[in-house]
């Protein structure tokens, strides 16, 4: 629920807060910078001051801060007089202040009365097609009154055509459900492929049968329309629009370290698994290079050093992830690699809660079994920053599309050229002769590479954005050659970006900014990686207790200035869902669900029909001649694409229907192929007039009358 600051005197929480804080005033800001206590669920304020206005200025002297605190993970955040007792960062910082007892009779009154949100599915969020009748219902909710029967007489043509060669029905047996449009940053809420203290786990994991109900529950509410706020209240589960998927939390409260196993050499202490063939100084010397520890036969686990009964029963495979796990280090390593690799803890304990970082990790790990969006490195800040939360996705599409190439072309003599290449790139400036030797740790010998493509690719394209020569020399050459011309759609986003970050530098310059600011600026962009935030409400979030599972806002304990979050990984599907009116799925049992909402055009509905009448084709027999069509074309347009739009062209020649006309006017998209219409003719020939149509509704409401 949102309280105003004069609110809090009502539950005894008013007299507790700072002065500052207390005399706040309509349009203007508490601001703080914090570091966060993870062990105690709480942050840790350094300072605070009210701004009239947020901006980037607001990170002046942040470094010489840094400096002094002595710790480089320094927040800022904020609040206005009205606040959200849902944001997990007011929940942390009034657990600073606030004793426990009041805090807790406080956050019960403030759950009980979100929970009472009216939310009910609605009738049309998912409608199941039994026939005929009930798809014209379905069109009645979603389609314009005067085109139903238009839309509904193209479906019932298709549908005479199928029972004509004694096929399966349009109806119920090949569309089987229609459902309400959703859409998110990466594409579409598909129906049925599927592919919290809180770990942020999803539909991948072993659900008991309760969370399995609140997420069919939660599905059919989201396509009732209503906030994610409200449906994430009610059942515990949270549609991220940033990455397209379903998260709810699981409990860290009872997670815990056993040390058991850990031994100590020369002040470091480490995790020695059994039977591990390596000896306990050989390990000791290689901790921080995990090649060299799984080559020679390292078997450490996560199960052996974290406990964690609830997550390993929603992710089994997570007891048997790769663990190397040590502190005393003060060159502090941190690392995961969630996509089947391993987890690597290195790092000293004076300065962080080991727990709490080993549970950062952990997300990672989930993060890439559930494919939601991941952390980063924090050379991906330019990037961050410069191309903003929603193109920064398709440069890293890009990127895993050219790591799935290198995945393909695992052998010596590629191995070779590539090494070659890269030895040819010049690196100057001192990030851009870390970031090649980072490159070169990966590539230095043929199995250390093949080991490693996750990270060839990242560390090759950071390392030419950095060098910024996009056009020319042996590595482009060679990325010309050996992987095509997609490389340049690529080199021309890396180039994007660094073109964009030019002037911002200088923009924060020109504010007053130091170049160590402007490092921490850029930084506090890495930090809004979606994941990165995942991994770190997973750290805020321990303590909670159990009665406030799922109330705080999903990456809700951060509020900053610089707000715009950054999604790589996820759903690597580069859409432009501004454009999405309708989708088609192929569901599991190869029946279609179609994905509507509502419009006054007649085209979305004929679209996604056109789909359905491509797979009816290619059944009898004419996939290889639309094929050779379209190959033989210079279009853009994918094959699926390219046949619906000839599709639309054929409707629009062929039907004379004056909707039709007004509605596909405007369509760039429409196409015409001889051969291919020749071939629809075969199922819309003869075609319906208007005189029909208006017969058959005549026809329709005589029934009716009788």
């Amino acid at each position: 629920m949102k309280v105003t600051i004069q609110d809090l005197k009502s539950y005894n929480i008013y007299d507790y807060l700072p002065e500052l804080f207390k005399n706040l005033k309509d349009g203007e800001n508490y601001c703080f910078y914090y570091g966060s206590d993870y062990d105690n669920a709480k942050i840790i304020i350094i300072k605070d001051f009210i701004a009239l206005k947020l901006n980037s200025s607001l990170y002046k002297d942040v470094y010489n801060m840094i400096t002094e605190y002595g710790d480089a993970d320094i927040f800022l955040g904020y609040f206005r007089n009205e606040i959200e007792t849902r944001d997990g960062l007011f929940y942390l910082f009034l657990r600073k202040y606030v004793p426990e007892n009041i805090l807790n009779d406080f956050y019960a009154i403030c759950s009980e009365a979100d929970k009472r949100t009216e939310v009910a599915v609605s009738n049309n969020a998912a409608i199941q097609i039994i026939g005929k009748e009930n798809f014209t219902s379905a069109l009645a909710y979603f389609a314009q009154s005067d085109k139903i029967n238009l839309i509904g007489s193209i479906y019932d043509t298709v549908d005479a055509y199928l029972l004509s060669k004694n096929k399966k029905s349009l109806y119920g047996t090949r569309i089987k459900r229609v459902v309400q449009l959703v859409k998110h940053n990466a594409g579409v809420l598909l129906d049925e492929q599927g592919s919290v203290r809180y770990m942020i786990i999803g539909k991948n994991a072993q659900l008991t049968q309760t969370e399995r109900e609140n997420l069919d529950k939660a599905n059919l509410l989201l396509r009732s329309l209503y906030k994610v706020e409200d449906i994430y209240t009610q059942t515990g589960w949270f549609f991220s629009v940033e990455d397209g998927y379903w998260k709810t939390n699981l409990s860290d409260f009872e997670a815990r370290l056993d040390e058991t196993k850990m031994i100590e050499i020369n002040g470091l202490k480490f995790y020695r698994p059994s039977n591990c063939p390596i000896s306990d100084v050989d390990l000791a010397t290689n901790i921080s290079n995990p090649n060299y520890l799984f080559r020679n036969g390292y078997n450490g686990v996560l199960s052996d050093v974290l406990k964690h009964d609830k997550l390993y029963e929603a992710y089994p495979e997570l007891a048997n992830f790769s663990l190397i796990y040590a502190y005393g280090n003060l060159n502090r390593f941190y690392k995961s690699d969630g996509y089947g690799g391993y987890i690597n803890i290195n790092g000293s304990p004076d300065k962080n809660n080991i727990l709490s970082i080993l549970l950062h990790e952990t997300q990672h790990a989930v993060q890439g079994i559930e494919n939601f969006a991941t952390g980063g490195n924090k050379y991906l800040a330019r990037f961050v920053i410069a191309m903003g939360g929603s193109k920064i996705r398709k440069t890293f599409a890009l990127i895993d599309n050219f790591t799935k190439f290198l995945f393909l072309n695992i052998n010596v003599d590629f191995y070779n050229n590539f090494k070659n290449a890269v030895n040819s790139i010049q690196a100057n400036s001192s990030s851009q002769v870390y970031l090649k030797k980072e490159l070169e740790k990966v590539i230095i010998s043929y199995e250390i590479y093949s080991a490693n493509i996750k990270d060839v690719g990242f560390y090759l394209f950071l390392l030419i954005a950095e060098v910024g020569v996009f056009n020319e020399g042996a590595m482009i050459e060679f990325l010309d050659r050996e992987y095509g011309f997609e490389i340049y759609d690529l080199l021309e986003n890396l180039k994007e970006a660094v073109d964009a970050e030019k002037p911002l530098r200088q923009l924060l310059k020109n504010e007053g900014l130091s170049d160590n600011d402007i490092n921490i600026y850029v930084f506090n962009s890495y930090q809004n990686l979606l994941g990165e935030q995942e991994a770190r409400g997973t750290q805020h979030g321990m303590k909670i207790p159990a009665n406030l599972t799922n109330y705080f806002f999903y990456n809700g304990w951060e509020n900053s200035p610089n707000k715009s979050i950054a999604v790589i990984g996820g759903n690597y599907v580069v859409t432009d869902v501004s454009d999405i009116h309708g989708a088609c799925e192929l569901g599991n049992d190869g029946r279609y669900i179609l994905h509507f909402t509502k419009s006054v055009s007649s085209e979305p509905f004929i679209h996604e029909l056109g789909h359905i009448v491509h797979d009816i084709l290619v059944e009898e027999g004419f996939g290889d001649v639309i094929r050779r069509e379209y190959d033989s074309e210079l279009t853009s347009d994918s094959y699926e694409e390219y046949f619906v739009n000839v599709f639309l062209g054929y409707i629009f020649e062929n039907y004379n229907n004056s909707f039709i006309r007004n509605d596909f006017l405007l369509s760039t998209g429409r196409k015409t192929n001889k051969n291919i219409f020749t071939i629809l003719s075969n199922i819309f020939n003869p075609l319906p007039s208007d005189f029909q149509i208006v017969k058959s509704y005549i026809d329709e409401l005589l029934n009716l009358v009788e």
